[in-house]
């Protein structure tokens, strides 16, 4: 027979969490997640003031020049290259739409577009299996075959 509702039942289990019992369980499991967060806010907190010098040191070099450009880059286009043996700007293209081009990890492909910017020269490249990319030709190391 099932007992009437209200009426006291023996328990075999723990303690429900109502009980001063399952109080003191559940007050425990929450002084051990705090000092959880404690040490991981800690450990967050060192962390931030061992990287805040590099931090500092990368915004102060990034200081003296726009956003964007490259050391040893002039915004000329006429320049004919910097002292530190950094290339002159590209005055015309090198990769012409429908040119077949390598490259060491894409592997095969067809120039889609090219077009010169700031110096540079943007080339789009539709790889075999691998999809269509946008690269700077300066760092591409592409291989016209």
């Amino acid at each position: 027979p099932l007992p009437r509702p209200g009426a006291p039942v023996a328990h075999t289990g723990s303690m429900p969490l109502g009980t001063p019992q399952g109080l003191g369980a559940s007050s425990s499991r929450r002084a051990l997640f705090e000092q959880r967060r404690e040490r991981v806010s800690r450990a967050r907190e060192q962390e931030r003031e061992r990287l805040e010098p590099r931090a500092e040191r990368r915004h102060a070099v990034a200081a003296g020049r726009p956003m964007g450009e490259r050391p040893g880059r002039t915004g000329n286009p006429d320049a004919v290259g910097a002292a530190d043996g950094t290339p002159p700007p590209k005055l015309e293209q090198t990769l012409h739409e429908g040119d077949k081009v390598r490259h060491p990890l894409f592997g095969p492909g067809v120039v889609v577009a090219s077009r010169l910017v700031g110096g540079d020269e943007e080339v789009t490249v539709a790889f075999v299996g691998q999809g269509i990319k946008k690269l700077m030709l300066q760092f591409a190391r592409l291989e016209r075959i």
